[in-house]
């Protein structure tokens, strides 16, 4: 069976992440399965930072024009599981699973702009991209990425793109004929980067090779396609990572700045325009939830996600929960530490993590006398200006204090801290009104469960999916506000036989949980959906 599995999010490593990844690996085992996505991303990255096995695994980059190009893919599957966040991408294959991280409103992050352009100018975009869509077909004359670069919706738009150190092109029938290549390639590098060499080949064949490409200067490269074996071109330079040579938040292995200057006809560069014109939520925003129809089994990753799918979206769906590395923590071989411990990644939105009001709570307990606790504040950041404002902005809040901030940390050193620390915090939604924006909460919390396996003992907000892993009293504490929050961190912190118990019941808990469970789920899933009973 060919299974395809949509996530657009990779690089965020998150829970998400880990939930649709722990699937592509154990359907891997059976089935050939591919991750499909819209920008390269590094799959042994993810597989080292979540703790899986990918090495079955294949990844597919396609250019995201629109929700119905996407579509069309899904028609090469047997199997599309859309794992995709705010996703409204219509299913294909012969079947399809929606699995669903929350219902979220689709223009949640909207402001009164988008709503009055989408407002005003969603059919006549919509006509006008579909009817120069239409017609594109006649006009194969393009160079189109198969795999290896990073953005090919930019190289389709003509715009220089990043390989990954080995990037893959279809050559189209009208471009053979033209018999000619003209690309501009650019080495990207600066300072102590190392040289770039580069190697270009149609098939098995190399007809290329330059060594040492001059740094931050393009060179046009006018390549001659050859007569024979020639719908397909191969880009292979050395790669590197921007963040190991110079001051850069740019952590991906990156090989060459590619642009594709061969001439285009006319209509061609209209149609490309037109793509690269329209703001993608013009095209793409959905008029109904009728994408849903498409869907064979709607997933939901916890209780609270699939009350609000009932209520939100009208839909029965099956409860799934992700899989927990429950066995990686050796809490009982650790000597604990006074860490107190939140984990999430730093970015501002719809779903922040509540760092900043965090480190107030944390504060506060010092200010109090509470001299021998640290707070650690763990997560990745993007590499997105306004996440990287954010992250500064708990730095200066926590300046002077016990208070430890790590991002971007590996798997091994991340399972270390958890079974360092004593206390977990979560506070996801802190503030916000349930009933008006209840995507702002968690929507399951994979963090507080891993806290738990590591023998932390949880204080996690009273609201959302938390509730569901975690019993008032019996294997943590929940809070719905910060007094609550320091009040119940002190309880736990003055009394040991309290924390005793708490950890013993939380390993309990969280067993549930474990990859064992999650597997005999998933098959459970396959056979139902493939009446296989």
């Amino acid at each position: 069976m060919k299974v395809g599995i949509y996530d657009l999010y990779l690089p965020t490593l998150g829970g998400g992440e880990k939930h649709m990844g722990k699937m592509a690996e154990l359907l891997s085992k059976d089935h050939d399965v591919e991750i499909l996505t819209n920008k390269y991303f590094d799959l042994d990255k993810l597989s080292r930072h979540l703790n899986l096995d990918l090495s079955r695994v294949k990844l597919r980059v396609f250019p995201y024009i629109s929700s119905d190009y996407g579509s069309n893919i899904t028609k090469d599957y047997d199997l599309f599981i859309n794992a995709t966040y705010l996703s409204y991408m219509k299913g294909y294959a012969k079947k399809n699973v929606y699995l669903t991280f929350f219902p979220t409103p689709f223009d949640v992050d909207f402001n009164f702009i988008h709503k009055i352009t989408l407002f005003l100018f969603k059919n006549i975009s919509r006509n006008i991209y579909s009817w120069f869509l239409s017609k594109e077909e006649k006009y194969k004359d393009g160079l189109n990425p198969i795999e290896g670069v990073h953005d090919p919706k930019r190289f389709l738009m003509k715009k220089s793109t990043w390989t990954s150190g080995k990037a893959t092109f279809k050559i189209e029938e009208n471009l053979i004929k033209k018999g000619l290549i003209r690309l501009k390639i650019n080495s990207g590098r600066k300072f102590t980067a190392p040289d770039t060499h580069i190697d270009i080949s149609f098939g098995k064949k190399n007809v290329y090779t330059y060594h040492k490409l001059p740094r931050s200067k393009s060179r046009v490269f006018k390549i001659k396609i050859p007569l024979k074996n020639n719908d397909t071109m191969t880009i292979e330079s050395n790669s590197f990572c921007p963040a190991d040579f110079y001051a850069s938040n740019d952590t991906r292995q990156l090989g060459v700045s590619v642009k594709n200057i061969s001439s285009l006809s006319i209509f061609r560069k209209i149609v490309y325009f037109i793509i690269g014109f329209f703001p993608t939520y013009l095209i793409n925003f959905p008029d109904d939830l009728s994408f849903l129809d498409t869907y064979d089994l709607i997933l939901a990753n916890s209780k609270y996600t699939k009350r609000w799918i009932k209520k939100l979206w009208k839909k029965d769906s099956f409860l799934f929960y992700p899989q927990v590395d429950i066995d990686s923590f050796k809490e009982k071989e650790a000597k604990k530490e006074n860490i107190i411990l939140s984990v999430g990644r730093f970015f501002v939105g719809h779903h922040n993590k509540k760092q900043i009001e965090l480190v107030k709570a944390f504060k506060e307990l010092y200010n109090l006398g509470l001299k021998d606790q640290s707070l650690y504040l763990v997560g990745g950041v993007e590499g997105k200006k306004e996440h990287f404002r954010y992250l500064d902005r708990v730095k200066r809040a926590s300046k002077g204090y016990p208070i430890v901030i790590k991002t971007n940390v590996p798997r091994d050193e991340l399972n270390t801290i958890y079974s360092k620390s004593k206390i977990y915090w979560h506070a996801s939604g802190l503030g916000e009104d349930e009933q008006k924006h209840p995507e702002r909460f968690e929507h399951f919390g994979i963090s507080s469960v891993q806290a738990m396996a590591a023998g932390c003992i949880p204080i996690v907000i009273d609201k959302g999916g938390s509730r569901e892993i975690v019993e008032n009293g019996y294997n943590g504490f929940l809070f719905s506000n910060l007094k609550q929050l320091k009040e119940k961190s002190l309880k736990v912190i003055n009394d040991t036989k309290l924390q005793n118990k708490l950890v013993k019941n939380s390993l309990k808990s969280c067993k549930k949980y474990n990859s064992e469970n999650f597997e005999k789920r998933l098959h459970k899933i396959i056979e139902n959906i493939f009446d296989i009973l």
